[in-house]
């Protein structure tokens, strides 16, 4: 969800600051009256999530191979590293379109 702020600058996640002003009509950090049409969309922290570098929800797939005694868990190899994908944010919904390890969905929804 975008990043929003209050007047006063205070930043949320949109949905979030939805759900509070259901209850509440302040922004939840300086209590200043509040609606979310009084809010602003802030491109500059919604530049900052989406440059922000993921990696493939699918890239820890692989286990571990068995330690021969003595070797270090880190230093152990992976025997199916998953998906070696990473990138911005922004690039995320792309490339999980693209990843040949993101699940396709059945058509008959089952």
């Amino acid at each position: 969800t975008k990043p929003v702020s209050c007047p006063d600058g205070h930043v949320f996640c949109e949905s979030c600051l939805c759900e509070w002003l259901k209850t509440n009509k302040s922004c939840p950090t300086c209590r200043c009256r509040l609606s979310i049409k009084g809010t602003s969309r802030n491109r500059v922290v919604e530049g900052l999530i989406n440059a922000l570098k993921v990696r493939c929800e699918h890239a820890s797939k692989g286990k571990r191979s068995p330690s021969p005694s003595g070797t270090p868990r880190a230093k152990r190899q992976r025997t199916d590293a998953g998906c070696p994908w990473t990138g911005t944010l922004a690039e995320l919904s792309k490339h999980r379109a693209e990843c040949p390890l993101e699940p396709i969905p059945c058509p008959a929804q089952c």
